[in-house]
């Protein structure tokens, strides 16, 4: 993680804010930029002769920015936003620039600047990973008649984002004084008050300014997302900015430790007065982001270990965040649109890696909404789990054609053909018919095909594939397959009259063997286990061995004498042979 050890303004920037601060001048926070220049070590005069930031790599956007006054003096928060989309090469952040400009100036100046004892790394963009980072930088800048700020279509500027102390300035003196005492962190180890060892009620806490606690419990009736309000032993800052004399105020509580391995933790609300009881806002830290973007091994929150011995099941996984899978077995099911299924789920088989999406509606170990994204070796898969109500449904793939056909709507309703004999367009608008050439399903070598349960219509193609009839065992005994005796190549045709109607083809491929070339027929019934014989339709082999069986046989006798019906075999004439 990223550390920073200071945040300075350059001499033109403070000659800028002390013209801004004596309403001499108004200007603009214009940009921010970042560069691999390691100054961290320089002194703070060396940095205030800065006047532009060497080693510039990439400007980022002022996504928000957060102001607050006393007297009409300023600071502000300035957040920004960096990502490695347009970058083709990775670098490290040692240092980050904020420019400004003055009104009726023609050029904008380095305003300040931030030095990184530890950098943070910008990876490139060639993995079509998006990378980004932002961070918030607090400086002095006038007096709020003259002060404006520059932000992007999608930038805020509130009063809810601030969480360092508004100093009164009146000239480039006591400027710099604030700017160094904030850079020391003067303002933080010597605040106006010290509250020990005790709860402290925040809705009724009024203290103006700084105050640190120390070993303390907070409780609020105000929402604080993610905190447990029972927590005991909390260190940190409670900043309460007026404006105005009035009562309405800002509070920012700032808690250094929790017991959620969470860090820092931020939390701000405008209150009415010393006795309302609204809602905090919490800002997200690094920690919180992590907790749904770690890819890594390091930065999961849980990696499935690799044993072999063992299996990962999902049911089991409920709380959101990343969990990271390696080479391991997962106990769970994913469906399909294929009649090798009869339960219509796939287990998962063999080992997998990759990663377990977790977003815990609820946010409860016993909830009943968990969205889970099972991205592995195999393909995607996704589903929603109530552990509630004990749902747990098989996976949904992404990898068939039902998903695809879920994004033909906008074709589908454009005025064009929508479905040709049930099938509709693929992506490109193309509708592709079943064929022999084309089948509805595919089964190849060291496939098993139950024929008894094939009942969905369409073209099954059978390549050395194995048959079984699992409710009548007999049902295959007259159709002819491979020389093994077991497997089949050629073609089951389902055809489906009704919901009980239903007739099965077997159109088989023999090889050499002869007849090379057979079909078989029968009709089954949908809605019970009706399961006749095959019967195999006639060839012209088949045929010519009937007509060779009967021209083997006597069927023509010779008559010697009609009248007396006294008749002699042909092939044996010693035999009489009595005729009607």
């Amino acid at each position: 993680m990223s550390k920073y050890n200071k945040t300075i303004l350059t001499n033109a920037g403070l000659d800028l804010a002390a013209k801004a601060n004596s309403g001499k001048a108004k200007f603009t926070i214009t940009k921010a930029a970042t560069s691999t220049e390691k100054l961290a070590n320089k002194s703070i005069s060396e940095l205030q002769q800065l006047t532009t930031l060497p080693s510039l790599m990439q400007y980022g956007e002022i996504s928000n920015v957060a102001d607050s006054a006393q007297d009409k003096s300023i600071v502000i928060g300035t957040e920004l936003v960096f990502n490695n989309k347009d970058l083709t090469t990775g670098y490290n952040v040692n240092t980050i620039g904020l420019f400004a400009k003055e009104e009726g100036a023609d050029k904008e100046i380095l305003y300040a600047i931030t030095t990184a004892a530890e950098p943070e790394t910008i990876p490139d963009y060639k993995d079509k990973v998006l990378f980004k980072f932002n961070m918030t930088m607090f400086v002095v800048v006038g007096q709020t008649d003259n002060v404006s700020v520059n932000v992007t279509d999608n930038g805020v500027v509130t009063q809810q984002q601030l969480s360092d102390i508004v100093a009164k300035l009146s000239t480039k003196e006591d400027l710099a004084k604030v700017r160094k005492d904030s850079n020391d962190l003067a303002v933080l180890s010597n605040p106006d008050s010290i509250v020990s060892n005790q709860t402290i009620n925040l809705d009724t806490f009024t203290t103006r300014g700084i105050t640190r606690f120390q070993n303390a419990q907070l409780s609020s009736a105000g929402y604080m997302q993610a905190f447990d309000q029972s927590t005991t032993g909390l260190n940190g800052w409670i900043f309460n900015i007026y404006s105005n004399e009035g009562a309405s105020y800002i509070q920012i509580v700032y808690i250094t430790n929790t017991a959620y391995n969470q860090g820092a933790m931020y939390f701000l609300r405008s209150k009415a007065n010393g006795t309302s009881t609204e809602d905090f806002a919490r800002l997200s830290t690094v920690k919180d982001h992590a907790q749904f973007f770690p890819l890594t091994q390091r930065d999961a929150k849980d990696v499935v270990a690799r044993d072999e011995n063992k299996s990962f099941n999902p049911d089991n996984v409920v709380d959101s965040g990343v969990h990271r899978i390696s080479s391991t077995k997962i106990n769970a099911k994913y469906d399909v649109i294929d009649p090798k299924d009869a339960n219509s789920g796939y287990s998962f088989s063999g080992f997998y890696w990759g990663w377990l999406f977790n977003l815990n509606f609820d946010d409860s170990p016993n909830s009943n909404a968990v969205y889970q994204l099972l991205v592995v070796n195999s393909g995607i898969y996704y589903r929603e789990i109530s552990v509630k109500t004990g749902d747990f449904p098989a996976f949904n793939s992404f990898s068939f054609a039902k998903d695809i056909a879920k994004l033909q709507t906008a074709i589908a309703n454009a005025g064009s053909i929508k479905t040709i004999g049930g099938k509709k367009p693929d992506d490109k608008g193309n509708i592709n018919l079943s064929s022999f050439e084309n089948p509805d399903f595919i089964y190849k070598y060291k496939d098993t095909l139950d024929v008894d349960k094939a009942t969905t219509p369409g073209i099954y193609s059978l390549m050395d594939t194995a048959l079984i009839c699992s409710i009548n065992s007999s049902a295959l005994n007259a159709v002819p397959g491979n020389t093994d005796g077991k497997t089949y190549t050629g073609y089951l045709v389902v055809y489906k009259h009704d919901a009980a109607n239903i007739t099965q083809e077997l159109r088989i491929y023999t090889g050499r063997t002869v007849p090379d070339f057979t079909t078989s027929t029968r009709s089954i019934y949908g809605n019970s286990n009706y399961r006749p014989n095959f019967q195999r339709s006639i060839t012209d082999i088949d045929y010519k061995n009937i007509l060779g069986y009967v021209d083997s046989k006597e069927i023509v006798h010779q008559c010697a004498d009609l009248t007396s019906g006294i008749a002699y075999s042909k092939a044996n004439p010693n035999i009489i042979v009595a005729t009607p």
